[in-house]
């Protein structure tokens, strides 16, 4: 395994990240090489799960589904061979009658050791209204423990915005992760975030949005067809550490009924304040996702002053293929070409407009965690920059959060999930035995 920095080594510097890269406007950045971050992994001695972990996150979704699904659909009201499949059912508010994290529906997937269901389940948006939303359940072989099984709830990082790029649509990647996590003993929940494999937009990067799908489906843990416990730890990375660290600051308020033990995230989307800076480099493709997310949360924000007629016209693009499409739309154009500079700030703040305060608001650690939090980050990563990460950091330990901080010499945004997969699923299996964590933490003489 790659050499692990210590906490000194980095500190908090620049509010800059996933959607803030360094670089002055427009300037080329390098985009991290799969070759090279598999090269890196072959040099280290990982077990399997953790390449299938690498794979997961480097690939885009290529949801053409296929997985080996059994054709039976089981209903929420019945055993039914009329009930319609996670992946075409309609979003109809009216089947979600048991509330959020109540069950809608659920479509058997094997390929793995252990029992799985493609799923819909009960949320809610952000206008408070009742909504389906997809994802997987994947449970251990055997009857449950006393208590239920415990669950890991997982919140996978960027595929796209289109329907198709659900991760359920294609769950072999995630399959093969949850494995090593069922072979804990623990059950697996993969919520596909609101919008993503059912109708409606995907409010991309909106921690809100994306910790209640991750909250509400380790919810739906608890239906007896499941046997899942209240106990839930939650891990994400990328957009998903993002995801994790939201569900873990709304847990109190909006799923009390929960007992989170732990949250881990893996290099978590931040410094959204800075987002104008992608604009002209190869990470713009990041850039054009988080402004539609924004807009797909408050649909009362105009992006014309901000965005150039140009860019604007191929948003559609957003919704016709997965990441590596998006990116390739949005390739050829410079940061005029781009942006509006003027109405950019470097970086945005709540002063800057409602887009300004929408950016701000959804960079997370603004709240506290209650439950203890792991932070895995690679020194070397060029999509989540470490200043952008250790300020996420500070920003929780200022609020009382117990954070455990854990920097890796050499890794980047992909390959750091293969370096630390041994150290985070011992963390994880801690967490479930009640170890307390150390009492010397990384927020120690912050």
């Amino acid at each position: 395994m790659g050499r692990r920095a210590t906490s000194g080594e980095f500190q908090g510097g620049d509010h800059r990240g996933m959607l803030a890269e360094p670089h002055p406007v427009g300037q080329s950045v390098p985009l991290p090489s799969r070759a090279m971050n598999q090269s890196r992994s072959r040099r280290r001695p990982v077990v399997a799960v953790a390449v299938a972990l690498t794979l997961l996150l480097a690939a885009c979704s290529s949801s053409d589904g296929s997985s080996t699904v059994t054709s039976s659909t089981v209903s929420s009201s019945a055993a039914s061979s009329s009930a319609v499949p996670p992946s075409t059912a309609p979003s109809s508010t009216a089947a979600v009658t048991g509330g959020p994290g109540s069950l809608v529906s659920a479509e058997p997937v094997s390929g793995f050791v252990g029992r799985g269901w493609r799923v819909l389940y009960g949320s809610t948006s952000l206008a408070g209204e009742p909504i389906e939303v997809s994802g997987l359940v994947m449970v251990p072989s055997g009857d449950p423990p006393p208590g239920g099984w415990p669950v890991v709830s997982w919140a996978h990082g960027t595929t796209g915005l289109a329907d198709e790029c659900a991760p359920s649509r294609d769950p072999g990647s995630t399959l093969a992760v949850a494995e090593v996590v069922l072979a804990q003993g623990y059950m697996v929940v993969a919520t596909d975030y609101e919008g993503l494999g059912t109708p409606g937009p995907h409010p991309y990067l909106v921690g809100e949005s994306e910790g209640r799908g991750v909250l509400d489906i380790a919810r739906l843990a608890r239906d007896p067809m499941f046997g899942g416990s209240d106990r839930v730890l939650i891990w994400g990375a990328s957009q998903g550490g993002q995801a994790a660290l939201f569900a873990g600051q709304i847990a109190g308020r909006y799923a009390p009924d929960l007992d989170v033990v732990g949250v881990v995230a893996s290099a978590p989307a931040s410094g959204m304040a800075g987002a104008g800076r992608l604009a002209g480099t190869p990470l713009q493709g990041f850039l054009a996702m988080g402004l539609a997310g924004i807009a797909a949360a408050r649909p009362e924000l105009d992006l014309t002053p901000y965005v150039t007629e140009e860019a604007l016209s191929r948003f559609d693009a957003l919704e016709q293929g997965c990441t590596a499409e998006v990116f390739a739309a949005f390739a050829d154009l410079d940061a005029d070409s781009m942006i509006h500079r003027e109405a950019w700030s470097f970086p945005m703040t709540p002063d800057d407009g409602p887009l300004g305060l929408a950016l701000w608001e959804n960079d997370p650690g603004r709240e506290p965690v209650a439950a203890p939090v792991l932070i895995v980050q690679g020194d070397a990563d060029l999509i989540v920059r470490p200043d952008s990460t250790a300020v996420v950091r500070d920003r929780l330990c200022s609020l009382g959060t117990q954070v455990d901080y854990r920097l890796y010499e050499g890794a980047g945004h992909v390959d750091v999930n293969t370096v630390s997969v041994l150290e985070v699923l011992d963390w994880i299996t801690a967490r479930f035995e009640g170890v307390a964590p150390p009492a010397e933490l990384s927020c120690a003489g912050l």
